[in-house]
């Protein structure tokens, strides 16, 4: 099985997306649910994940 990285799709996060699953577009559940509602009021990511310095 390979790896692979990518970007999360999520516009405001900084995170990268590890795994050995190809297809995972977003870091955490936080990031996929904010995408999909697509609200454009949100300036931050909240994922807690270190490259976005949130809790």
């Amino acid at each position: 099985m390979s790896t692979y990285t990518q970007p999360c799709e999520y516009q405001e996060c900084n995170c990268t997306v590890t795994g050995g699953l190809e297809g995972a577009a977003y870091c955490s559940e936080i990031c996929e649910s904010r995408d999909s509602t697509d609200e454009e009021n949100e300036t931050t990511c909240a994922c807690g994940h270190p490259p976005c310095d949130t809790e």
